[in-house]
């Protein structure tokens, strides 16, 4: 697995690259023709045409007999046994999503960072404070390990705090070749800002980089539920209109799992350390030479 960490100025972009995993995938449609086949056959009544010859004669010529045999059909019933067949198989119920509690990772190795320059051109120590900020991207996914479809489409919806200030909502939609899911974050925006302000002491004729260090924190929030299907049935003599009169619920309620998946910053840390002092930077010896943005910025693979 491959994380990246993109330093561009003070965003900080992270893409958490998840393992493709096939989610196992229960086709309801296929479920509810499995059980009505295990059912069997049921007595149905049909009206079918039963063709016969009926002859007409009229007095021809000389007499003689004019005769035509036409084909008529004659409405008759009849009881077959047949197995039944499903339609418009839909989602009739379904408990709440149900979410565990979040996996919480930290991922130190992909950093991201701003710095400050401080370089002290007096003869004295000094202290300086520096503000130090970094944006920082969030994202979120949803996967599926447990999957339901072929019904009629519907959704569950959800809202999920995965910590105090940071929030998502997301949809699930069950349809009839596939099920799709879709998470975003609540609020107006994906991106949060990591600020600190530190004070820096200096000695005389000497270079202090202040440096904010960010790094993404990947949560993963497992989900389950559980959704039960009905359907229209064919004609037949017992009176079942609905897949409900005939089987059981236990026999038409499947499962549906998986998780949520979500990258937030972390609180950030503020290091310091010196650098070579540069006198030629110093306009003269009386002031304190500040630069932001010291480091320069650089993409990093990290790979495990």
């Amino acid at each position: 697995m491959n994380n990246w960490a993109m330093h561009f100025g003070t965003l900080a972009v992270f893409v958490w690259v998840l393992p493709y995993a096939s989610a196992q995938v229960t086709d309801a449609g296929q479920k509810v023709s499995d059980a009505l086949n295990a059912i069997g056959p049921i007595p149905i009544t049909t009206v079918v045409a039963v063709p016969r010859n009926v002859e007409h004669c009229s007095a021809g010529k000389l007499h003689e007999p004019d005769c035509v045999t036409e084909t008529v059909y004659d409405q008759k019933r009849q009881v077959t046994n047949q197995i039944l067949t499903a339609s418009n198989v839909r989602v009739v119920k379904s408990d709440p999503l149900k979410f565990d509690p979040a996996v919480r990772t930290e991922l130190p190795s992909v950093v991201s960072v701003n710095d400050s320059l401080v370089q002290n051109c007096t003869a004295n120590p000094v202290t300086h404070q520096v503000s130090l900020q970094l944006a920082f991207q969030r994202s979120e996914s949803i996967q599926f390990t447990e999957q339901v479809t072929h019904t009629l489409s519907v959704g569950l919806n959800f809202d999920l705090s995965i910590t105090p200030i940071f929030k998502v909502g997301g949809s699930i939609t069950i349809g009839e070749s596939h099920m799709t899911g879709e998470v975003k974050t609540s609020g107006e925006t994906d991106t949060t800002t990591v600020s600190r302000t530190e004070t820096v002491s200096v000695n005389p004729q000497t270079s202090t980089v202040a440096e904010l260090r960010v790094w993404p924190v990947h949560y993963s929030i497992p989900f389950h539920t559980v959704v039960t299907v009905d359907a229209d049935l064919s004609q037949n003599d017992k009176s079942y209109h609905r897949l409900s009169d005939i089987l059981d619920e236990s026999k038409r309620t499947f499962p549906i799992s998986g998780s949520v998946d979500a990258n937030e910053s972390s609180d950030g840390s503020a290091i310091f350390y010196n650098i070579p002092y540069d006198p030629s930077s110093c306009p003269n010896a009386t002031v304190v030479v500040t630069k932001a943005n010291y480091a320069p910025k650089r993409l990093t693979r990290i790979s495990k």
